[in-house]
């Protein structure tokens, strides 16, 4: 009995020998393959064909875009060979044809990640095109990566646009959208866009539910640094907006209404530093459903919900600081100001707006928990204020 148990287990063993590197030989068949060396982008293109590809950069390495890449299916990922964070080391992908704008796109693929490379729109040689942004991600997923990736010189109106998926109410009729959970982290965003009106460039827009806006440095972009269009649930934490040789409209915007009907519930802006250093910006952070525009006597919408918290400005070179007009069930709490006001308010909606200053809200449109320094005043339209 015992020699029979022992050839018994032999055969086990044997049989082990022969699956286990028959197993191994075919996960690194279909797992490993060489980096994609320089070329137009087509390889990259051709990596990304089935779901769970992974388009694989060699470092150093650099793409001249002819077209879009486009992510055609869930979990797949581009990314540089081993995740270098120093900049000389990463896979480099340039616009080249004057007709795109877009150079990544993973709109509606779940799961998908873009790491650790360079995206340059090259608006400075290709000129500006009305069109889409220079990375979109999000759409109806729940969930995706933008990590580490330096992203400038978007010839449209963004540089990282983080888009809705299908949009529905819930049972209080607030609005929601599918897209969940994109996460854009540790980013380096800018320069962007050009001083002239109608040419300018956010860093980052957020249009995604519960996503996170975390540790990214946004450099030189014109419009918005970070705009939240709504995005209920999302955390936008602990990055950094400079203002250095380009002017800033508005280092973080929570002003749009009309995507989400106003909901800003639990969104959270905290410990966000935003710093004029050499360069004009025209305010902090701004609020509201009725500060960007000249609202009319019976506009009755108010953004509600959110959380804003911990942030600071700083620099010699603002025009406002934190304004609100148009909000409900807000919290603005323990921000702090370290930073000069000036300049000339915009009588562009008929009344000259309120001097700069550091804590401004008309306050029988703004309701909820203000911390003590904030003051009445007229605030409409509040970018249209120019610096001395």
């Amino acid at each position: 009995m015992k020699f029979k148990k022992k050839r018994k287990q032999a055969k086990y063993l044997i049989l082990l020998l022969i699956v286990i590197p028959i197993y191994i030989g075919i996960y690194a068949y279909f797992n490993w393959q060489p980096c994609i060396s320089s070329g137009d982008g087509s390889d990259i293109q051709d990596a990304l064909i089935r779901k769970g590809s992974k388009a694989k950069l060699c470092q150093k390495s650099v793409f001249f875009l002819s077209d879009t890449i486009n992510f055609t299916h869930s979990d797949q990922e581009l990314f540089t060979e081993g995740l270098p964070t120093d900049s000389s080391k990463k896979a480099h992908l340039k616009i080249v044809n004057k007709n795109v704008s877009l150079a990544v796109n993973a709109f509606n693929q779940n799961n998908v990640k873009i790491k650790n490379i360079k995206v340059d729109g090259n608006r400075r040689e290709l000129g500006q095109l009305v069109s889409h942004a220079l990375i979109i991600v999000g759409g109806n997923v729940l969930y995706q990566q933008v990590d580490s990736v330096e992203a400038y010189d978007s010839r449209s109106w963004s540089t990282i646009h983080v888009n809705w998926g299908n949009f529905y109410d819930d049972e209080n009729g607030n609005k929601h959208t599918s897209c969940k959970d994109v996460h854009v982290t540790n980013n380096i965003v800018g320069p962007s866009g050009e001083t002239t009106t109608g040419k300018w460039s956010d860093g980052i827009s957020v249009q995604c539910e519960e996503s996170l806006v975390e540790d990214n440095t946004i450099v030189d972009v014109t419009d918005g640094g970070i705009v939240i269009f709504g995005a209920p649930k999302s955390k936008i934490i602990n990055n950094h907006i400079y203002a250095e040789k380009q002017p800033l409209l508005v280092g973080i915007a929570l002003v749009d209404y009309n995507d989400y009907k106003g909901n800003y519930k639990n969104v959270q802006v905290i410990n966000n530093k935003i710093i004029s250093d050499g360069s004009y910006i025209r305010a902090g952070i701004a609020m509201g459903s009725k500060i960007w525009h000249c609202p009319s006597d019976d506009d009755i919408s108010s953004n509600f919900g959110a959380v804003i918290k911990n942030n600071k400005l700083s620099g010699d070179y603002f025009g406002y600081g934190y304004v609100i007009n148009g909000v409900n069930d807000w919290v603005v709490e323990e921000n702090i100001s370290e930073a000069k006001y000036e300049g000339i308010p915009g009588t562009g909606c008929g009344v000259p707006n309120t001097s700069p200053d550091a804590f401004l809200f008309e306050k029988n449109n703004s309701f909820g928990i203000f911390q003590s320094e904030f003051r009445d005043a007229r605030l409409e339209k509040i970018h249209d204020i120019l610096p001395e």
